[in-house]
């Protein structure tokens, strides 16, 4: 399911701290280490953990290890939101 939609997503600027707590919270000693075990890049981590924009399919993956629900965190980037919602469950309906 990565790239399908090409949409990013990003933390909320007034997330992002308490995101980049839930690492320690969650096990993970570093971001290599939550990196390493979702099997995504290094850097995919570090923009998510800043706030910058990320694959949507990897900001719900990375969202949902660390604990949370993704629509609780994310800043929206394109005005499609709930469209890349309603896609995503209906790809992994089927």
């Amino acid at each position: 399911m990565r790239g399908i939609m090409g949409r990013s997503l990003k933390v909320s600027p007034g997330c992002t701290e308490q995101v980049k707590s839930a690492l320690g919270r969650n096990g993970f000693p570093s971001q290599k280490a939550l990196a390493e075990e979702l099997d995504i890049g290094l850097s995919t981590v570090k923009k998510f953990l800043t706030g910058q924009p990320v694959d949507y399919s990897y900001f719900l993956e990375i969202s949902e290890r660390l604990g949370y629900e993704w629509r609780n965190i994310v800043s929206c980037l394109t005005s499609k939101l709930h469209w890349v919602y309603n896609t995503t469950v209906i790809l992994n309906s089927k």
